[in-house]
C-alpha cells in the first residue's frame, strides 16, 4: 500500500506542475494571442483604374493578405505611416508587385489594426486601405509622418 500511495502522490504532484505551467509557454506576463488561423485570410486587388478593392479587410491572427496587381504599373504596398512603415511590419513583406503579379504579406501575429498605402504613390488615396486583424477597430494612425 505504501508504494501505491507514493506513486499516487508523484502523479498528483506531476499533474499539478503540468497544470501550473499551462503548457503554452506564454509566461513572463506576455498576453497570449487567440489560437491563430493559418493561410491567406483576404485578397486585395490593385485594379486597372489604380485603386484597391476592397479598401478594408478583416483577417484572423496568424493569417496573411494577398495583393494581386491587375494594373499596368508596379505598386509597392507598405504599412502606414508613410516614410517609416511601422504600424504593421507584416505588410511590408509584400514589397513591389509588378503588373500581373501577386504577393503575400507576412503573418500577422497579434490582434491589431493598421493602414497600408502604395509607397511609390503615397498621396493616391485610392491606393490606401486597412487590415483589421482579429478586431473590428479601424486603424487610427496617420498615413504620413510629417518631418
Amino acid at each position: 500500500m505504501t508504494i501505491w500511495l507514493r506513486t499516487a502522490a508523484c502523479v498528483a504532484i506531476f499533474a499539478g506542475v503540468c497544470l501550473a505551467c499551462g503548457g503554452g509557454g506564454g509566461g513572463g506576463g506576455t498576453p497570449v494571442a487567440p489560437t491563430p488561423s493559418t493561410g491567406i485570410g483576404a485578397t486585395i486587388t490593385i485594379r486597372a483604374d489604380g485603386s484597391v478593392d476592397p479598401k478594408d479587410v478583416r483577417i484572423e491572427v496568424g493569417q496573411t493578405v494577398r495583393f494581386v496587381n491587375q494594373d499596368t504599373r508596379a505598386h509597392e504596398m507598405m504599412s502606414n505611416p508613410h516614410t517609416v512603415h511601422t504600424e504593421c511590419p507584416a505588410t511590408n513583406e509584400v514589397g513591389v508587385v509588378s503588373p500581373g503579379q501577386s504577393k503575400t504579406t507576412g503573418v500577422f501575429p497579434r490582434v491589431s489594426s493598421c493602414g497600408f498605402h502604395d509607397h511609390m504613390n503615397a498621396e493616391a488615396t485610392r491606393l490606401h486601405g486597412s487590415i483589421r486583424v482579429g478586431t473590428d477597430d479601424s486603424p487610427t494612425g496617420p498615413v504620413y509622418i510629417r518631418h
